[in-house]
C-alpha cells in the first residue's frame, strides 16, 4: 500500500524480519477455516520463532557445514569448533523458547552476518513488488561464513556462555533471588516476542535486568454475547518494590505463558475470591467526614 503520508510509515524499502513473521503469522491465523480464536491469537502473540532462521539458516548451513566445507576441518569437534556449532544449529528447533538450544548462537552469528553489505548477503535483493518474501537466499561466499562465525563462538566464549546452552542461560530477568527464564529476542533477529536487552553481549548475555526492551502489557478481549472476556499479561510485574508480593507474579506468569483472565463486569468482581474493597473517605470544608 503506497501513497499514505511518511508518518505511517516508509514505502518502497525492505520491512523488518519481524513485520514479516507479523504477516506470516496472521495469513497463518487468517487461514484456519474456523475463524480466529482467542486462544490460538494468544499463542500467536507469543510466537518464538525467528523469522532470521526460518528464511536463513538452512541456506547458511548449506554453505557452512556442507558436506564439502565440512572435508576439510578435523573430524574432531573439538580440533574445530565449527563443526559442532553446524551441528547444534542443524538440531535448533528456530525458536527462541527458553528451553531452545541454538538460538544465542544464531543470534550472535546473525548479528555478524547483517554488518555484510546486503548486495553481497542476500542472492535475491529486495523487490518493492514483493515486499514480504525479498530479501531471499544467502549470497554470501563460505570464508565469509566461517569468520562471521568464528567471531560468534568467540562471542560466546568470552561470555562463559555453551554453545549448546538453551535460551535461559542468556535471557533472563532476576527478582530478587529468583532467576526467571524469559523467552524471545530482538527485532534483529526476526522475533515476534520482543524480548531485548540494550548492551553488549557479556557474561550476563541478554539480561533483561539492565536497559530491558520488549513486551510489557498484553491483552486479548473477546466477547460471548454479552460478556466481555479479557485475558492480559503484565511482563514486567505490578510493582518495582522488591518487597512487594507483586514484584515478581506477573514477570512469573509471563514467563510461563500464563494468561490471567481479568473479570469484567460488576458480577464477575462481586465474585472474584481475590476481591478486596477499601472505601475511601474525605472531608468536606467543614471537616465532616463524608
Amino acid at each position: 500500500m503506497t501513497g499514505y503520508a511518511k508518518i505511517i510509515g516508509a514505502t518502497a524499502t525492505p520491512q523488518t524480519l519481524r513485520t514479516r513473521l507479523g504477516h506470516t503469522i496472521a495469513a497463518q491465523l487468517q487461514s484456519d477455516p474456523h475463524g480466529v480464536c482467542a486462544d490460538a491469537l494468544g499463542h500467536a502473540a507469543l510466537d518464538s520463532r525467528s523469522m532470521s532462521a526460518l528464511l536463513f539458516k538452512s541456506p547458511v548451513l548449506d554453505r557452512l557445514c556442507g558436506s564439502d566445507t565440512l572435508a576439510a576441518l578435523p573430524a574432531d569437534p573439538n580440533a574445530h569448533p565449527q563443526r559442532a556449532a553446524c551441528k547444534v544449529l542443524a538440531a535448533w528447533d528456530d525458536t527462541a523458547a527458553a528451553d531452545a538450544v541454538g538460538a544465542t548462537l544464531w543470534d550472535e552469528l546473525w548479528r555478524r552476518l547483517l554488518t555484510i553489505r546486503p548486495a553481497q548477503l542476500y542472492a535475491v535483493p529486495f523487490d518493492p513488488a514483493k515486499p514480504l518474501t525479498t530479501p531471499a537466499g544467502i549470497a554470501a561466499d563460505p570464508p565469509q561464513l566461517a569468520a562471521a562465525l568464528h567471531d560468534a563462538l568467540a562471542a560466546l566464549q568470552r561470555a562463559g556462555i555453551a554453545i549448546d546452552a538453551p535460551r535461559s542461560v542468556a535471557l533472563y530477568v532476576q527478582r530478587n533471588d529468583e532467576r526467571i527464564a524469559l523467552f524471545g529476542g530482538c527485532d534483529a533477529g526476526g522475533y515476534f516476542t520482543s524480548a531485548c536487552a540494550a548492551h553488549p553481549f557479556d557474561a550476563s548475555g541478554y539480561s533483561m535486568n539492565v536497559k530491558p526492551m520488549g513486551d510489557t502489557y498484553l491483552q486479548i478481549v473477546s466477547f460471548a454475547g454479552a460478556q466481555v472476556i479479557a485475558r492480559t499479561l503484565l511482563a514486567p510485574s505490578e510493582s518495582d518494590d522488591p518487597a512487594s508480593p507483586h514484584y515478581a507474579d506477573g514477570t512469573r506468569d509471563y514467563a510461563a505463558q500464563r494468561w490471567a483472565i481479568i473479570p469484567f463486569s460488576e458480577e464477575a468482581i462481586a465474585h472474584d475470591p481475590a476481591l478486596s474493597v477499601r472505601t475511601v473517605s474525605s472531608s468536606d470544608s467543614e471537616g465532616k467526614a463524608q
